[in-house]
């Protein structure tokens, strides 16, 4: 027991209830013959079946993830219905059912929020995970309100890493693609002093040319370099206390993510006659190198006590974020735009949750809670904007704390033996403040006072309500309303202005109200599946706009109506061949947008050409949110087969989206599109190593991924062309 317990405790939450039950602990061992195994999930803090939770999860253990060629979070979608992860220039911009957000820089939280190992990672800009030692995800769609740490008004992606295991265990992968694509992560795992204490490290390495041609210097952008390392340290002295201790640190340099061209030609850098400016995918001109280079570090102590009338739980987190930014603001080779920050942008986040789970006292049951969290995010050494006249350049630096806190209770009811009420409500609060200094041509002193600006409080009552009936012991339909909450904000500039233009200055939070009916099944051993329809009002949008100067603000929208339908399925053919599959039918349209501030390109000039963009209001009512395409498909085939020589698998994933718009004037957006991965992979009998070849972008698809639409240029990147290499497995 001790031994389960132990690789169970990397789960987030799964101890905040009692210990999984037998079914869970036997259904979770790996399916034999022609069947499916037993999905168990920790959403709503207790170890449950996934058809025995009424919202929709979906769970992807590491294999699945691998065998996808699902290698980081911006390739979800190919396993998620309903889930599109694209950017906004450096910054993670995950969505769920159309529930986005454009709104990037300090003090900005996502609709979604992602969790690692029960941690919340708010900075958007350090999102760029790699799956390297994963367990598990689990994402859960729609509001987030009631048990989760932060509030989440589209849904949360919980990431899993693996759990330090008392059975010594192992793990180590080297590969080579193209674009000289150089890949080494490895895991170990086991016990240190006895059935006490047990250790786990992992590391990975990533290395690859740029993704694009700069034709105007004549270079190949520098491409990918990533490391990082996660240990940790299960210490379990009783069969009642278990402590486990996380650490990582990541350093990433990345060329790519900040690429890009003008399409149409239109940016500001078409008034220099000897301008180049590069309007082909994967091709680039830029005067100076583009780049993410970000550094994290990350710490947690999670502790879980069985009390024997439930289990508490002790989850503290820390992150210190550390970004160094540059790109290239008129994607052209003319010096007129240029952004760079002089110094690294830091963040702080410290984070403190603690909840007690009850057992079951008859057929009641109930969760309850607090939660504490501090961010300090700034830019904080000076934006600077590099241009033909330097004495114009706006150097600035911001200071935007955050601080919160909040309560939260559940409760679980068996009316009767099939039928089961749940009830909650979350208590927030939350502080924003703004501070800062600014100067013109010349960078303000790192000794200078700050100017003050607002600080305004923001709370929030949000509660849920479901009703699930088991109509066989294999189906569950449930029907659950629930809110969600994502709090408002101040402009990072504000302390710019004086106090009375203060209550301009302040962003209002978003609110949801969500409506939900589905239905889990698994009605044959090789088959199981998932449908749910939803309907939500969405208030008070938080959208960023640029303003006639230039400067980007956060707006607040009128509302949003959000309709639809998702569906997932698994289906086991045959002992080797297993299909999974998910569909996504979505209507995210904006209700009232009367007054919204969009770009639009600027009068041409006298050649005709495009100069960039101007801010304009419009009514965008009746335009489709971005991110939120009508439709997608997800289609995973998975053959596994034992051969003379030892084990042969192959793996086809493919992906097939709508039109996607990026910006609420539906000028900015990629068509519908396709994409396919493909492995194949050998294993010879009795042998722990394994060789697989791999393709991503199977039919080089040029596909948008990533805007930054500005005052001085629209601006597109690509997703990676096609991509391919070979990797070598040992395991034990």
């Amino acid at each position: 027991m001790r031994r389960i317990a132990a690789m169970l405790s990397g789960a987030c939450f799964s101890a905040s209830a009692v210990a999984a039950p037998a079914w869970a602990q036997a259904q979770a061992q790996p399916a034999e013959g022609n069947t499916i195994s037993e999905v168990v999930v920790t959403t709503q803090r207790r170890s449950e079946r996934l058809r025995d939770v009424p919202i929709s999860v979906v769970s992807q253990t590491g294999d699945q993830l691998a065998k996808a060629g699902v290698t980081n979070v911006k390739e979800l979608s190919f396993l998620v219905p309903g889930v599109k992860i694209d950017q906004t220039s450096n910054y993670v911009q995950p969505a769920i059912r159309g529930i986005s957000s454009g709104v990037v820089g300090p003090s900005t939280d996502a609709p979604v929020a992602i969790y690692l190992d029960g941690v919340v990672q708010p900075n958007q800009i350090a999102n760029h995970f790699d799956f390297a030692d994963i367990d598990r995800i689990e994402v859960a769609k729609g509001p987030q309100g009631t048990l989760f740490g932060r509030n989440a008004t589209g849904g949360a992606i919980s990431i899993f890493t693996k759990a330090p295991s008392f059975t010594p265990t192992g793990n180590l992968s080297v590969g080579y693609g193209n674009l000289n694509h150089v890949t080494a992560k490895g895991y170990v795992s086991g016990p240190l002093v006895g059935d006490v204490l047990a250790g786990s490290l992992s590391g990975y390495y990533e290395k690859h040319d740029g993704y694009d041609y700069d034709i105007a210097r004549k270079l190949r952008t520098k491409g990918l370099n990533s490391k990082a390392v996660r240990g940790k340290l299960l210490f379990q002295p009783t069969d009642w206390a278990k402590l486990t201790f996380i650490a990582s640190y990541q350093d990433r340099f990345d060329s790519d993510t900040a690429t890009g061209i003008a399409p149409l030609r239109n940016t500001a850098a078409s008034l220099d006659p000897a301008a180049i400016i590069a309007t082909k995918p994967h091709t680039i001109s830029f005067d100076t190198d583009s780049f993410l280079h970000l550094k994290q570090t990350t710490a947690t102590i999670r502790g879980e006590f069985d009390l024997g009338f439930g289990k508490l739980t002790t989850i503290s987190g820390y992150s210190k974020v550390w970004a160094h930014l540059a790109y290239d603001a008129d994607r052209s080779n003319s010096s007129l735009v240029h952004v760079a920050y002089s110094y690294p942008q830091p963040e702080i986040m410290y984070s403190q949750e603690l909840s007690f789970a009850s057992n079951k006292i008859g057929p009641f049951s109930y969760v309850v809670g607090a939660y504490y969290y501090y961010d300090d995010n700034k830019f904080a050494a000076n934006r600077v904007q590099t241009s033909i006249d330097p004495a114009t350049d706006f150097i600035a630096t911001s200071v935007n704390p955050q601080l919160a806190y909040a309560g939260f209770a559940e409760a679980n009811y068996d009316i009767t033996d099939r039928l089961t009420v749940i009830g909650g409500v979350r208590y927030s609060w939350e502080r924003r403040a703004n501070k800062g200094k600014v100067g013109f041509g010349v960078q303000p002193s790192l000794t200078a006072p700050y100017m003050i600006g607002p600080a305004i409080d923001f709370h929030a009552w949000t509660p849920r309500a479901s009703v699930k009936y088991r109509l066989t012991d294999d189906t569950n339909v449930y029907f659950t309303f629930s809110k969600g909450f994502k709090s408002g904000g101040v402009q990072s500039t504000a302390f710019l202005s004086p106090p009375a233009a203060w209550p301009g200055l302040i962003y209002q939070p978003e609110k949801i109200t969500a409506y939900e009916v589905g239905l889990k099944s698994a009605p044959l051993p090789n088959l199981s599946f998932n449908v749910a329809g939803y309907y939500y009002d969405y208030t008070n949008l938080q959208v960023q706009v640029q303003t006639i100067t230039g400067l980007s603000e956060t707006q607040n929208a009128a509302t949003a109506k959000i309709y639809g339908l998702d569906a997932d399925g698994v289906w086991r053919a045959t002992n080797d061949l297993t299909f999974s599959a998910g569909v996504s039918l979505l209507h995210a349209r904006y209700e009232q947008f009367p007054n919204a501030v969009v770009l639009r390109p600027a009068p041409p000039l006298p050649s005709g050409g495009l100069q960039g963009n101007v801010s304009v209001v419009v009514d965008a009512s009746g335009n489709v949110l971005p991110r939120a395409p009508d439709y997608t498909f997800s289609l995973v085939t998975d053959y596994t087969k034992d051969v003379g020589p030892g084990t042969f698998g192959a793996n086809l994933s493919l992906f097939y989206t709508d039109t996607v718009y990026f910006d609420s004037d539906q000028r900015v957006h990629q068509g519908p599109y396709g994409l396919a991965n493909a492995r194949v992979s050998f294993k010879p009998r009795g042998s722990n190593f394994r060789v697989e070849a791999w393709v991503k972008n199977l039919t080089d698809k040029d596909y948008i991924s990533s805007t930054f639409i500005q005052n001085v240029a629209d601006v597109v990147g690509y997703g990676p062309q096609r991509t391919y290499g070979v990797s070598l497995d040992y395991t034990f």
